[in-house]
């Protein structure tokens, strides 16, 4: 007797753990004591992410009664991108089973920054200029996740499931612009992380039973990473870059949360 729906279930509504009906079209009418069964998964799919950076800076240059300020402004945003990743996991109970994923993600990150230099003697303005520049680059996630799914059955091919988990997740990136290569608007700004942090999800499905031992797996899944540490901000501008920032406000922390769609192809043995 193979059980490849009860392999693949997950946290379902309580209404399927009480149903009756035929588990999935490669469980027997025979009743056997339920054991260990394991499965492997691999999935892919699309990220809607949505995280923000914020940071505001000021240094100032002064030679007796002369002074060059700057005083800079970043804002980051963290945009899409895609996901792909593994699970190992076993069937607990008849309804519950747990798993082990280790995933990897790419997203897209916008940053738009700006610095104002006021030149002024005795404290009086004299001229100024504004520099500003947009860019784009990308954030990288590694998740490593226990997760438990609950399940029940709607046909015997169909399973449904939902259920969640926790873990940590590797988050590396750059929030940055560069305009250095415009003589007209020398200016960079920059903060990045590279940083473990808590992460958990929570989830739901449906499972297509395709034979004894191998299911499609359409899912869903909101994602969450919070409280990444940055790196103190740089910021450079003018004629020259010094990246020295004397003072600055800066989000010494921020979060991502994803929306994510994926499909998977789950064997069990």
């Amino acid at each position: 007797m193979t059980r490849i729906l009860a392999l693949w279930g997950g946290l379902v509504f309580s209404g399927f753990l009480n149903t009756t009906t035929a588990q999935a079209a490669d469980i027997s009418t025979v009743e056997e004591p339920l054991g260990l069964a394991w499965y492997v998964g691999l999935f892919g799919g699309h990220k809607w992410g949505n995280g923000e950076i914020d940071v505001t800076s000021f240094r100032e240059e002064c030679v007796v009664i002369v002074c060059d300020s700057f005083e800079g402004e970043l804002h980051g945003e963290v945009q899409n991108g895609w996901i792909f990743g593994g699970v190992l996991g076993a069937q607990l109970q008849q309804h519950i089973r747990a798993e082990i994923e280790v995933s990897h993600a790419r997203l897209d990150t916008e940053t738009t920054a700006a610095e104002t230099d006021v030149f002024s003697i005795l404290g009086i303005p004299v001229s100024s200029d504004t520099f500003t520049a947009r860019d784009e680059d990308h954030l990288s996630e590694t998740f490593i996740l226990a997760n438990a799914w609950f399940s029940g059955s709607l046909t015997p091919w169909l399973s449904p499931y939902i259920g969640g988990g926790a873990g940590v997740a590797h988050v590396s990136g750059e929030f940055g612009v560069d305009s250095f290569g415009d003589p007209a608007n020398p200016f960079s700004a920059s903060i990045d992380a590279d940083d473990w942090a808590f992460a958990w999800q929570i989830g739901a499905g449906l499972l297509f039973s395709l034979s004894d031992h191998l299911a499609i797996d359409l899912g869903y899944r909101f994602k969450t990473i919070s409280s990444i540490d940055l790196n103190d901000p740089v910021f450079c501008g003018g004629d020259d870059c010094d990246p020295a920032v004397e003072q600055f406000t800066a989000d010494d922390h921020f979060g991502v949360h994803e929306h994510v769609a994926q499909v998977g192809i789950t064997l069990g043995f």
